[in-house]
This record gives C-alpha cells, sequence and structure tokens, in this order.
C-alpha cells in the first residue's frame, strides 16, 4: 500500500487538492469552528481541447459524502471533532470548505491506493 499525509492550511477559508490517483482518503480538522462542506468535481477549469486545468481553476463543484468514522454516518460537512473517510474516490479535485468563515489551524488528509 503506498500512503501519503498532506498538513495544509485554509486559504479564504477553503482549500482545493488534486486528489486524482488516491483511492481513499481520510480528513481531520484540527483547530477550528463551525462546518465545512465537502466537494467534489472533475472539471479541472481548462478550455476545451487544453490540458492546462489545475486544482487552481477546478469549477463545478457538488456535494460528496463521506463517512465520519466515530458513528459510520454519512455526512456532507465536517467539523473538528472527527475523523472523515472517503471510500472509494470517484473524482478528482476535493474542496474542503466554502468560502465562508468556518476554518482551521491545520487540515490532515491521508490519501492511500492499494498498489
Amino acid at each position: 500500500m503506498i500512503s501519503n499525509l498532506a498538513i495544509l492550511t485554509f486559504v479564504n477559508n477553503k482549500i482545493v487538492l488534486d486528489i486524482g490517483e488516491w483511492q481513499t482518503l481520510t480528513i481531520q480538522i484540527v483547530g477550528g469552528s463551525g462546518t465545512r462542506s465537502l466537494l467534489g468535481t472533475n472539471d479541472d477549469g481548462s478550455i476545451t481541447g487544453s490540458t492546462n486545468g489545475s486544482a487552481l481553476d477546478a469549477a463545478n463543484f457538488n456535494a460528496v459524502q463521506a463517512v465520519k468514522l466515530t458513528d459510520g454516518s454519512s455526512v456532507t460537512t465536517i467539523t473538528d471533532s472527527a475523523l472523515y473517510r472517503i471510500d472509494p474516490v470517484s473524482f478528482k479535485y476535493l474542496q474542503i470548505g466554502d468560502g465562508s468563515t468556518a476554518a482551521g489551524t491545520k487540515v490532515l488528509v491521508f490519501k492511500t491506493k492499494p498498489y
């Protein structure tokens, strides 16, 4: 199994990650308050026929579900009181937060794939 831990900080109260090659994500928010939405997209924002899209240009986000590991419930928003898992990942870009006032000191995203 291959794994990777990303430690991130919010910019404008949101984070956009390219999680394309990963199968499972575990997310934890540290030092914050409020709730943050989980949004996903495959749209990299590139112009048709171009390959220049990236997480910075990603657009057309939709709500995605994660499992709250403390009780197994499905959620589309997260707080800093639990761990959340997305498995399998079926989109290329993940946005945590929607630009509202809910932020955090850091965001931990543990990414794994089985090979």
